[in-house]
């Protein structure tokens, strides 16, 4: 079996191929026509065979030398693939994930360590605005939000449903149980009126009509407070049963209120390809499988 030539001699039967004649094929080489002349006689010496046929001014391709030509641009085409997948992968300093607040508090702020070892060129942003209120100057590479997600130009995976509970603190929750009326603030995180009403109904509470309501900047602080006495907070579910595990709080009603949102991962559909993307939705999904177990 005879040896294949240097890559660089099929390089020049592929550009002279393409070119059309030795010193169009030189000049994109940045060699003289004779050494593009050398080259070739080399690959035609291997094979035994003539590559190239003078017409006019240019040259006509052999079969072999159009074998050769098309197999070495797809060999390129995939070496230059493989190259830009690399080096987008190191290059992927800058990527901004921006989490939303109540995600990130329970879920990525305990693994903070693990993120930063694994995830070294995130930068990492916390926010409790919604990704539809957010101001369109904001820019962001992937999003971990909570209800309206984003247009176009976005790919999105669904994380988790938004289910939520009503907390109380241990030594309000017996007496709201026993009265079975919410005669207390009403603490939230932009919760309207109308929304406490389903939630006393589905809970099988009554609503005064005169309930004080309070509207806290965060779903944290929400939630704080109500631990805190100062009244009744609606937490999501894994916020909830945390809380109550340690003590916190009382979980009052064991059905889940359904808000009909979803926590979801967004990454920009023109970095979707990029490996640190998949590592990063793998990690999330092993974070939310850890929390259902």
């Amino acid at each position: 079996m005879s040896t294949m030539p240097p890559l660089i001699l099929l390089q020049t039967v592929e550009t002279v191929v393409r070119c059309g004649s030795f010193k169009r094929a030189a000049d994109e080489l940045l060699v003289t026509p004779s050494a593009v002349s050398h080259r070739i006689k080399s690959v035609e010496q291997a094979l035994a065979a003539p590559l190239f046929f003078r017409v006019g001014q240019g040259v006509e391709p052999s079969e072999h030398a159009l074998l050769l030509a098309k197999s070495f641009a797809v060999a390129r085409a995939e070496l230059m693939r493989t190259w830009d997948e690399i080096t987008a992968s190191r290059n992927a300093n800058g990527l901004r994930l921006c989490c939303m607040a109540s995600f990130g508090d329970h879920f990525v702020l305990p693994n903070i360590e693990a993120f930063r070892r694994r995830f070294p060129d995130i930068e990492l942003e916390f926010t409790n605005v919604r990704h539809g209120d957010a101001p369109t100057s904001r820019s962001h590479d992937l999003i971990i939000g909570v209800g309206e997600m984003p247009g176009g130009g976005w790919k999105i995976d669904e994380l988790m449903d938004l289910d939520m509970h009503l907390i109380a603190s241990p030594s309000a929750a017996a007496g709201l149980a026993a009265r079975r009326v919410l005669d207390v603030p009403l603490i939230g995180y932009t919760v309207g009126t109308s929304y406490w009403t389903t939630v006393a109904d589905e809970l099988g509470y009554e609503l005064p009509a005169n309930a004080k309501i309070l509207t806290f900047d965060s779903m944290a602080s929400a939630c704080s407070a109500a631990e805190h006495g100062l009244g009744v907070a609606l937490a999501p579910t894994y916020i909830a049963r945390r809380m109550a595990a340690e003590g916190r709080v009382v979980i009052l009603g064991q059905r889940p209120i359904r808000t009909g949102l979803k926590y979801w991962f967004a990454v920009n559909r023109d970095l979707q390809a990029l490996p640190v993307v998949a590592k990063l939705r793998r990690w999330i999904g092993d974070l939310l499988q850890r929390e259902g177990e």
